[in-house]
């Protein structure tokens, strides 16, 4: 069992390690500016909990050239 948590931690560490370090050389403070978070609503249902659609966030960077939609409010019962 030791074994087992032992190799369980090294492939998590291991995994993740590359993602500590992401993103440490951006400057938030020069990049908000450029900067705009919306939030899209599609699709309503017809269920109390889909009546006003589903939601995404978008995260738009004119200076980076970055369009991003990231899915928001998924979930299973």
């Amino acid at each position: 069992m030791q074994q087992k948590y032992l190799i369980f931690r090294i492939v998590l560490f291991t995994t993740f390690l590359p993602f500590l370090t992401f993103g440490n050389n951006v400057d938030l403070s020069k990049n908000v500016r450029h900067s705009k978070i919306s939030v899209l609503t599609c699709d309503p249902g017809n269920e109390i909990y889909s009546l006003f659609g589903h939601s995404a966030l978008r995260i738009e960077n004119s200076k980076n050239n970055l369009d991003l939609v990231v899915n928001w409010g998924l979930f299973e019962f």
